[in-house]
């Protein structure tokens, strides 16, 4: 089942909500995606936000990672949230994805090396 056809699309969350959500919740799923031809964020996020899984924030790490954080809520509402680590010329991605619900974020994970390797 693709979680993607359960996702609002009002889920964008502010900054300052996300960050606490984030330190607070600590059942988290890792996923590793491999084989990524394409690893510019700015042609990432918009295939992200017509997935509704909403930009959040970006920062880049000293050993220039790109690290980009999005949010989503499915229909039911239930609220996800993502980390994605992108290592320039190495066609890896990490996924890091939290929630209070643990159910849905292997199907996010899923969803998410999808619309990456599209």
């Amino acid at each position: 089942m693709d979680v993607l056809l359960f996702l609002a699309p009002d889920s964008r969350l502010d900054k300052n909500v996300f960050l606490e959500q984030w330190k607070s919740l600590t059942t988290e799923h890792r996923a590793d995606v491999q084989g990524l031809a394409n690893e510019n964020v700015e042609a990432i996020c918009p295939k992200m936000e017509a997935a509704n899984v909403f930009f959040i924030a970006r920062r880049k790490l000293p050993d220039g990672a790109d690290m980009v954080y999005f949010s989503c809520k499915t229909l039911n509402n239930v609220t996800m949230l993502a980390e994605l680590g992108f290592r320039p010329g190495t066609g890896t991605c990490s996924i890091s994805l939290k929630s209070a619900q643990g159910l849905y974020m292997p199907l996010l994970a899923e969803s998410l090396q999808k619309i990456l390797r599209s």
